[in-house]
């Protein structure tokens, strides 16, 4: 969350967007808005809603900061980074037929 803090305009989406990915991140079995808010010590859901819903931050350069954050953790500075994440990265890789029906 550090390193994204600044995409966030106010202090209040900021500890609630901490407090999202704290709950997505955990072992809880249902993800909802409710049962993040319930896991955050929120008695409603709409401080979460509200976050994905009309919050004002940068969620293109909050992907980014992520993006950059991954390839240092997981990159090799031998070889760079690569990193695919979408269902086309399984048809460039030869294992298209893996997600046929």
């Amino acid at each position: 969350m550090t390193r994204v803090a600044g995409r966030f305009v106010r202090a209040e989406p900021r500890a609630t967007a901490g407090q999202f990915v704290e709950g997505l991140l955990s072992e809880a079995e249902r993800k909802t808005c409710w049962s993040l808010a319930e896991r955050a010590g929120h008695g409603d859901p709409q401080a979460m809603q509200r976050l994905l819903r009309t919050a004002v931050w940068d969620a293109d350069a909050v992907r980014d900061d992520v993006r950059e954050w991954l390839i240092e953790q997981l990159g090799h500075p031998a070889y760079g980074a690569g990193l695919l994440g979408d269902e086309d990265a399984y048809a460039r890789q030869g294992l298209g037929h893996a997600l046929d029906p």
